[in-house]
């Protein structure tokens, strides 16, 4: 097997994120501070 426990999880982790985020995006409009805290969170990740 290629890889480690932890990077699969991660990967799910992430593929669920996406998913969420898209189906979010269609349920509800973010108040504009909630955007700019997300966009804040995100930019403080690693690139995929």
């Amino acid at each position: 097997m290629a890889g480690s426990l932890d990077g699969e999880l991660r990967a799910v982790n992430e593929v669920t994120s996406v998913c969420f985020d898209k189906v979010a995006r269609r349920s509800a409009e973010l108040a504009p501070d909630m955007r700019l805290r997300a966009e804040r969170l995100l930019a403080d990740q690693p690139a995929c």
